[in-house]
């Protein structure tokens, strides 16, 4: 599955926040970014039902837990 996704566009600089990716009844999935200059990210396994930050450079994916209030 391929995913696009534009930030910006106007003079201020913007923020992507989380874009949601179903995956089924997997319980894992690979994802792999690739960056506005072309370049791709090296595959990330991650587990399905969580939030994931991914960041250039990375070897691998962080995972984020919301904050308990």
């Amino acid at each position: 599955m391929t995913r696009s996704v534009q930030v910006g566009g106007g003079h201020a600089s913007g923020h992507a926040g989380f874009l949601h990716v179903g995956v089924g009844a997997a319980e894992r999935a690979e994802i792999r970014v690739k960056w506005p200059d072309g370049e791709w990210s090296p595959p990330y396994r991650v587990f399905a039902n969580n939030f994931v930050i991914v960041g250039r450079g990375a070897n691998a994916a962080r995972y984020w837990y919301p904050p308990e209030n």
